[in-house]
């Protein structure tokens, strides 16, 4: 392992549990946004189908993978942020 300095043994056992959970939080994250990401370049590769019923639910579909995806990335930048607020402190 590489020498990180000793930061992590000077944090505080409360900061030490808190960047552990971000950091557990974002690799989660990241997974949940790599399978959102590829079921919606998935579903964005297949032809809208021409009838407006279909379409309009092929459409509602991927809009909601774009939604979600938005939420997720918008949730990393969150417990990004908390992990940098952290190691300001080191």
């Amino acid at each position: 392992m590489a020498d990180d300095g000793g930061w992590r043994d000077r944090m505080t056992p409360e900061d030490r549990r808190e960047f552990t959970s971000a950091t557990a939080r974002f690799m989660i994250l990241h997974s949940e946004v790599k399978s959102v990401g590829e079921a919606a370049m998935l579903e964005r590769d297949v032809v809208a189908p021409e009838d407006p019923a279909q379409a309009r639910d092929y459409f509602k579909s991927l809009s909601a993978h774009y939604a979600k995806l938005a939420r997720l990335h918008a949730e990393v930048g969150d417990v990004t942020a908390r992990m940098a607020a952290i190691l300001d402190n080191y």
